[in-house]
């Protein structure tokens, strides 16, 4: 059988691609997915480790899907080849072998979690979190641990540990590098996350990595860290993801040097008429225009709806990214966009950089919170990146991204003209005031 398009991947780029397909040109799609349910959320699996079976079964999307015309889903089906030259895909399930041909292919096959070397990371009682079939595996093992530990002090592995936490599971979090969520903060913000997670019972081991994971009969009793033991009867990897391009490997399709397929603006690779999205495509950072896979859901969801429309007839361009995120910790939302002061040393990027502290609530809310904003730009007032602790951040992330996109300046931020009311918003608000700090050392320097 030929399809107008083949999608191979059902998660949130695949399958967004392949409706995106059918609106843009009424296409005739086959959408190809390893799994047996499709494009559901994966950032709400570990909400779910107590929930009952009937909240989990309201995150499946898959009667949307299948009453979708001109779409056709081939569930639970792996892909054991793809001629580019033939345009075929080579499948199989369990009933057998298949091939189907295409017109255009989008490839949207997502990410593996990676599991690290680490003795004994094969013992009963170690996790790891990215699908639907993961969370079923972990709910019935969850209700009787005492003792956590998560390795890997990413946004997931901070979100476990509150998780545990809250459950009444002691939890430690142990992360290799010298600080946590080493990608999204600098130290000194990420100093003020770490105190939180103290706060809240959780220990918090840094600079050191996990030796051996320990187990008693095959089940886990605990890790090494450096000299120590910590017990532990349940173990979460949460180490990051890798890019599932692995069957691509000895094709002629181009894999990037993230290991995520090469494409150009419009999201195709170097192949005409094969285009990626999602955590398997490889694109660029619009600040250091180096090559960059997201991860993020937000990114796979806007890829795969450019890759979809492109690939029957359409002309949408994907301008790289940002990489706007956000997550909750205790009582705050952390918000991080563009680079970070650590990169940019790292990178050598010469920058200026501020950071405000001020009361989040409006006049006549009193409150004891304060957030914290770290603002990063070049020495002309570019404005390269920005970290956000506190109330509403996504909102402010998103108003940042949005001018960011467009090269906005720590001038321009500093005079924008922001909706004030005592009983909702700060006069001059945090965004604003740490933009006018970095306006005056640049405007010091010239």
């Amino acid at each position: 059988m030929e399809y107008d398009l083949v999608v191979i991947g059902g998660g949130g780029a695949g399958a967004t691609a392949a409706t995106e397909a059918i609106k843009y040109a009424n296409s005739k799609v086959l959408l190809i997915t390893e799994e047996e349910h499709v494009a559901y959320p994966r950032c709400d699996l570990p909400h779910l480790f107590f929930s009952d079976e009937s909240e989990i079964k309201n995150i499946l999307t898959d009667q949307i899907y299948d009453s979708q015309k001109n779409l056709e889903i081939k569930r639970k089906t792996n892909v054991t080849g793809v001629d580019f030259d033939g345009k075929t895909v080579k499948v199989e399930d369990q009933t057998g072998k298949e091939e189907f041909g295409y017109s255009s292919l989008v490839i949207a096959t997502g990410s593996r979690v990676f599991r690290p070397p680490i003795k004994g990371i094969e013992s009963k009682g170690v996790f790891f979190l990215r699908t639907l079939s993961h969370l079923m595996e972990i709910r019935p093992h969850i209700k009787n641990t005492k003792e956590c530990i998560v390795i890997g002090a990413g946004p997931i592995g901070v979100e476990l540990c509150e998780l545990m936490t809250k459950r009444g599971i002691k939890a430690a979090l142990v992360e290799a590098f010298p600080q946590i969520l080493p990608k999204a903060l600098d130290p000194d913000m990420a100093s003020i996350i770490e105190g939180m997670l103290v706060e809240n019972g959780i220990k918090v081991i840094t600079g050191q990595g996990v030796t051996s994971i320990n187990s008693q009969n095959g089940k886990v009793n605990g890790v090494s860290v450096g000299d120590d033991e910590i017990s532990a009867d349940t173990v979460f990897v949460s180490t990051g993801s890798r890019p599932n391009t692995e069957f691509l490997r000895d094709t002629k399709i181009g894999i990037g040097p993230t290991g995520g397929i090469k494409t150009n603006n419009r999201l195709e690779s170097n192949i005409k008429g094969v285009y990626a999205a999602g955590d398997c495509a490889e694109t660029y950072h619009l600040v250091t225009n180096e090559p960059i896979i997201p991860f993020l859901g937000s990114s796979a969801n806007k890829q795969g709806r450019i890759a979809g429309v492109n690939a029957v007839g359409g002309d949408l361009y994907y301008e790289g990214t940002l990489i706007p995120a956000v997550f909750r910790v205790s009582d705050y939302e952390v918000g991080t966009l563009g680079i970070t002061q650590t990169y940019a040393k790292i990178k050598k990027l010469p920058c200026i950089v501020s950071k405000v502290s001020q009361y989040e609530r409006p006049l006549f809310s009193p409150s004891d919170k304060k957030g914290t904003i770290k603002m990063v730009a070049d020495p002309h007032g570019k404005v390269l990146g920005c970290q956000i602790i506190g109330e509403k951040v996504a909102s402010k992330i998103d108003q940042l991204a949005v001018g960011m996109y467009k090269g906005i300046t720590t001038r321009e931020l500093m005079l924008y003209e922001s909706a004030y009311a005592p009983l909702i918003s700060q006069c001059l608000n945090s965004i604003s005031l740490a933009a006018s700090i970095i306006q005056r050392k640049v405007e010091k320097s010239q």
